[in-house]
């Protein structure tokens, strides 16, 4: 290959991965929940309501989803639980990220915070039960995961009627349950 076909070949390259790719589509959590089988493992993007806790962060469907998740002889909670990329690269980006969250938090303590993320898909068509516990041992209490790489941007949105009634009502109660 000569210098100059290897720059033509690199430009095309180039253009097909950034510039003429088609931009990712972004998919609200229920159709994320709707479509598990054929997008686990896929790189997606993904609405939802944000939100951090003891047992780690979630993206809730917002708007609310009909009915809760049914798989594998389970019904879940609609969220999807979001765990961070823990790329070194990518450290200085994510803490700005989060300071911006914790701003805004701070500022709209009554509101939701809606984000959009990026990456990779995971679910599983079964799950083990936890003897003890005896529930399935999902995503914490999801029925999929995201590992995140990319955090589109942050927005303050008023929650809906209704909707932080069932935001708590599945906090208090998150556990999968077991359709008969």
């Amino acid at each position: 290959m000569t210098p100059a076909s290897s720059v033509i070949f690199a430009i095309i390259i180039f253009e097909t991965m950034f510039v003429g790719a088609p931009k990712a589509q972004t998919l609200p959590v229920c159709e994320v929940l709707d479509r598990l089988t054929e997008l686990n493992g896929r790189t997606v993007t993904i609405s939802g309501a944000f939100s951090s806790g003891d047992m780690g962060d979630f993206l809730s469907a917002s708007p609310p989803c009909s009915s809760r998740i049914n798989r594998d002889g389970w019904s879940w909670i609609n969220a999807i639980s979001a765990r961070l990329d823990k790329d070194p690269v990518k450290f200085a980006y994510f803490q700005q990220q989060f300071a911006q969250l914790h701003s805004l938090k701070q500022a709209h303590p009554s509101e939701k915070i809606m984000a959009t993320l990026t990456g990779t898909l995971h679910t599983s068509s079964h799950f083990k039960v936890d003897r003890l516990l005896h529930r399935p041992m999902g995503f914490t209490y999801c029925v999929a995961e995201i590992v995140y790489s990319k955090i589109g941007d942050w927005k303050v949105v008023a929650y809906e009627s209704g909707e932080l009634e069932r935001l708590k009502k599945d906090a208090e109660h998150p556990d999968a349950i077991r359709i008969r």
